[in-house]
C-alpha cells in the first residue's frame, strides 16, 4: 500500500512538471490529462476509501446489496469528473458504494462526501442528495433517479434484517427485507409520495389523469410503482405540462 501510494505522488509530481512545461510550450490541458490518465491508471478519488466489512451479514439469507452479490461495470461522478468502466455494487442496507482497490483487491468503499452520481447495470442511475429533511433513511444519500426530465422522480432503496417465519425451525433464522420509498423533486423541493394522491399533489394534475395513464399502461400502482411513476412522468413532461 505504502508503495501505492509513493507511487502516485511521484507521478502526481511528474505529472505537474509535464504541466508547467505545457504552459510555456502551449500544450493542450486535455492532451495533458490525457498523459495524467495514462501514468495513474486508477485516480486516487476511486482508489482510496475504507475498507468495506465484506463478512458482516454472513447470518443472513439474502444480500445486503441492491440485487446480488455480484459486482458489476459501472460509472462514477467524483468531483465532477466522470470515471468509466470502474468495478461497483451497491449496498442498500449500510448504503455504502462498494468498488474493489486496484492493487490489493480488497473491498473498498466510496467517499459519499465525494460521490455525485454513479451508474449500474442495466443503466440503472443513481444520485447523491445532500439532503432530505425529516427523512430518517436518506443516510449517505444515494437515491436510484427514475425519471430526471424537468422534474425528477427518485426511489430510496433500504434492506433491514428481520426474523426468517419458519415455525419448524428450533434456532431464529434472519433474512433481509428490500423497501422503497418514492420521492418527487420539483424546484429546491423534496416531496415524499406513498399514494396516487400524493403524485397528483404535488404535479398538480387530475388524480383521474394518473389512474388513467396506469391503466391504460396495464399497471397496478402498489406493484408496479416505479413503471407507474415513469409513466405519470413521461405523460407530465411532454403532455401535461406544454398545455
Amino acid at each position: 500500500m505504502k508503495h501505492f501510494y509513493k507511487y502516485t505522488l511521484l507521478m502526481c509530481c511528474q505529472f505537474s512538471a509535464l504541466y508547467c512545461f505545457g504552459q510555456l510550450d502551449g500544450t493542450n490541458y486535455p492532451q495533458l490529462e490525457e498523459v495524467y490518465n495514462k501514468i495513474i491508471p486508477y485516480p486516487q478519488e476511486v482508489s482510496s476509501g475504507g475498507q468495506y466489512a465484506s463478512g458482516k451479514s454472513f447470518h443472513i439469507e439474502g444480500t445486503p446489496y441492491i440485487s446480488s452479490q455480484d459486482f458489476v461495470y459501472g460509472e462514477i461522478t467524483i468531483n465532477g469528473q466522470r470515471f468509466e468502466h470502474i468495478i461497483l455494487n451497491y449496498d442498500v442496507e449500510s448504503d455504502q458504494l462498494v468498488t474493489y482497490h486496484p492493487n490489493t483487491y480488497q473491498r473498498i468503499i466510496l467517499d459519499a462526501k465525494k460521490v455525485q452520481s454513479f451508474t449500474m447495470e442495466n443503466n440503472r442511475s443513481f444520485a447523491s442528495l445532500d439532503a432530505n429533511p425529516g427523512y430518517i433513511w436518506h443516510r449517505n444519500g444515494y437515491y436510484e433517479v427514475l425519471w430526471d426530465d424537468e422534474i425528477c422522480f427518485l426511489a430510496k432503496h433500504y434492506k433491514i434484517s428481520k426474523i426468517k417465519k419458519d415455525f419448524g425451525a428450533d434456532n431464529k433464522q434472519f433474512e433481509f427485507e428490500h423497501h422503497q420509498h418514492y420521492f418527487i423533486r420539483k424546484g429546491d423541493q423534496i416531496h415524499r409520495i406513498n399514494t396516487k394522491k400524493d403524485v397528483a399533489e404535488v404535479l398538480g394534475m387530475p388524480k383521474k389523469e394518473i389512474k388513467r395513464i396506469i391503466r391504460e399502461k396495464g399497471l397496478q400502482y402498489k406493484k408496479n410503482t416505479p413503471e407507474c411513476l415513469v409513466a405519470i412522468a413521461d405523460f407530465y413532461t411532454n403532455k401535461f405540462n406544454k398545455n
